[in-house]
């Protein structure tokens, strides 16, 4: 049976954006709950969410699941001055090549 075109496909990807000491950040998930990007701050928390968009057709702004609202706590304490390598978040196969450090 063909995929009925009025129905559209579930979002590939998730994204949220938070305050931080440096102003509002973003974070984009897979829809299995894997971080895929973190962006940095555009002018306004508008032009972050075009970015996040531009860079990942399709994305929904949604609320974090519980753990990547520990990840977004570690990133505020990192922008604050805590030392933290976030080594051990999990990342989705599109981040991978893009965030390890290296």
């Amino acid at each position: 049976m063909p995929d009925d075109p009025a129905i559209p496909p579930p979002p590939l990807f998730f994204f949220t954006v938070f305050d931080t000491p440096v102003g509002g950040c973003a974070l984009v998930w897979g829809a299995h709950g894997l971080l895929v990007g973190v962006l940095l701050p555009e002018a306004s928390d508008a032009a972050t969410r075009l970015r996040v968009r531009r860079r990942h057709a399709g994305a929904q702004e949604a609320a974090p699941t519980p753990e990547l609202q520990q990840v977004i706590a570690r990133i505020r304490a990192l922008l604050n001055g805590a030392h933290d390598d976030l080594a051990d978040v999990a990342l989705g196969v599109w981040a991978a090549d893009t965030l390890m450090p290296g």
